[in-house]
């Protein structure tokens, strides 16, 4: 019960703060496109592609301390401070060669506006990865008050950023993107303050460090491969537009993907705290909860893609030059519930599970089937729709290889689960061939609500119930 109460409460935490990006998010995805060209906007989308890249050139080391310390209490590291000074400082060498790597790159080998890109990701990349090890730190050790609390200032600054931006009408790409490093290199920083007791003082050399540091290396690396292979699945689509269509052309592309992007924070949110949440758990305990996880994700997210209709007359009303783009959001939207459930369930317990390995084998496939499909794609259709059609195919046949994983595991029987996204994904695609908005909405609505309850009843109704339950002591008090 505590445990659960826990958990709520770092899910509520988290959720505010993440709310407060969403809306940051959607500042960003309105205000941005309006006041910039195609080609500048395509830029800045480019610049957030390949950060999700840059982000992992740390080659595994923070997710090897990730799944080291997962569920421990932040007194035990803070007990071993002169060591993780260390590997502080190690990591801070390690980005700060990488990002000398990424300027020199970008200035020998690319050009135009490619090369001013590429070298405001290398600057950009010693404090993105710092982050993201200080971020690992507040979850492993469930501080999630610390992670919150940054991502509250990062919503503010950004939105601050973009108001002044759209007020000034500085329509030059490059300046949301110095807006952005400034204030990423600001949160680096005051992490480094509220970890000070880590960063700085007296501490352990590196080279007697080697062998730790090597462990972390080692044990992260499967992890690093595998959430790159996450990365290049989620992005395959994009990349493929990016190799083969102009700059114009990736930036309506990708726009369809920025408004999925709102989504996908609060997907973030979850998955944050569920990694240590079910490092807490027996392993007998585990296998009951799978199934009821997968069944409650889907539902919920296939249910909250009918915002994708309010989303719609919101881009007509604001957004008009991206109304190219609305065919293509109609297309990949099945595709956030189908990426949701494997970010938040099967991704956290193959890591809570020590089964990276297995996650590598089936993402692996995944990525090469996926390739071919978006390929594929593009050679024979040469459309937008029909990448974006793959992209969706790509991630249900990465969704059916993690399943086969734990039907072997578990012994479960997915074939609920299979069928829901199935009738699902073809209710949304089926409601948006209604020509009134407002019927195709409550179509689906009505549509998706019931099938969720007729094919998971004994899910739903426990969960209904015990809200019931609590609402009413909660009136009675």
């Amino acid at each position: 019960m505590m445990r659960k109460k826990k958990f709520l409460k770092n899910i509520s935490i988290v959720a505010v703060s993440n709310g407060l990006m969403l809306l940051a998010s959607i500042l960003i995805g309105i205000i941005l496109p309006i006041i910039f060209s195609y080609d500048d906007y395509g830029y800045y989308r480019l610049f957030a592609l390949y950060v999700t890249y840059f982000g992992l050139f740390h080659f595994g080391f923070i997710d090897g301390i990730y799944l080291h310390f997962g569920g421990v209490d932040y007194a035990h590291i803070e007990s071993r401070s002169q060591r993780f000074r260390a590997l502080t400082k190690f990591l801070l060498l390690l980005e700060f060669a990488v990002a000398v790597l990424a300027i020199a790159f970008a200035l020998f080998f690319l050009e135009s506006d490619r090369r001013i890109v590429f070298i405001l990701l290398g600057v950009n990349v010693i404090a993105i990865n710092m982050m993201t090890y200080y971020q690992f730190i507040s979850q492993v050790t469930s501080r999630f008050k610390e992670y919150s609390i940054r991502n509250i200032i990062y919503a503010i600054l950004i939105s601050i950023s973009v108001l002044i931006i759209y007020l000034f009408k500085l329509t030059d790409y490059k300046v949301i993107l110095l807006a952005t490093i400034l204030i990423n290199y600001t949160l680096m920083f005051l992490y480094m303050h509220t970890y000070r007791n880590i960063s700085f003082g007296k501490s352990d050399s590196i080279s007697d460090s080697k062998n730790e540091i090597w462990y972390y290396f080692k044990l992260g690396f499967p992890l690093l491969i595998a959430n790159l292979i996450s990365v290049f699945m989620l992005n395959m689509s994009k990349q493929v537009v990016d190799h083969y269509f102009e700059i114009n052309v990736f930036a309506i592309f990708s726009f369809a993907y920025s408004l999925m992007s709102f989504a996908n924070i609060f997907v973030a949110a979850i998955s944050t705290v569920v990694y240590p949440m079910l490092k807490q758990v027996e392993e007998d305990k585990l296998k009951g909860y799978y199934p009821k996880a997968v069944s409650l994700i889907l539902v919920v997210v296939f249910c909250a893609i009918s915002l994708y209709y309010p989303l719609y007359l919101l881009i007509q009303w604001i957004l008009s030059k991206y109304n190219s783009s609305l065919p293509l959001l109609a297309i990949i939207f099945p595709g956030l519930a189908i990426s949701s459930v494997i970010q938040i369930v099967k991704l956290n317990y193959f890591k809570a599970l020590k089964k990276i390995k297995e996650y590598l084998v089936t993402g692996v496939v995944s990525l090469v089937l996926a390739f071919g499909l978006n390929l594929g794609a593009y050679y024979i259709f040469g459309s937008l729709s029909s990448i974006a059609y793959a992209s969706v195919i790509s991630l249900f046949l990465w969704y059916l290889f993690t399943d086969f994983f734990f039907i072997k595991k578990y012994k479960i029987k997915p074939y609920k689960d299979i069928l829901y996204i199935l009738i699902a994904t073809t209710l949304f695609y089926l409601s948006n061939m209604i020509d009134n908005i407002y019927i195709g909405f409550s179509v689906y609505l009505v549509s998706i609500i019931s099938i969720s309850f007729l094919l998971f009843w004994n899910t739903l109704i426990p969960i209904i119930k015990n809200l019931f339950k609590k609402n009413k002591k909660g009136s009675i008090s």
